[in-house]
């Protein structure tokens, strides 16, 4: 999963921290902390069949 920034749109956001103790996200295009946003769900993982 790529995750993108909710501050400048980009790509890249990446965990940042001590190995096994991964503390906050990054993004390196304009160095937002935590700015990671959302990804639009389309709805297929889990849609429900409704003809049961």
């Amino acid at each position: 999963m790529t995750m993108i920034c909710s501050q400048c749109n980009q790509y890249g956001i990446r965990w940042m921290g001590m190995w096994g103790n991964l503390t906050h996200t990054e993004c390196p295009n304009c160095g937002g902390e935590n700015c990671q946003r959302e990804d639009k769900d389309d709805g297929d993982e889990d849609a429900e069949d409704g003809d049961d």
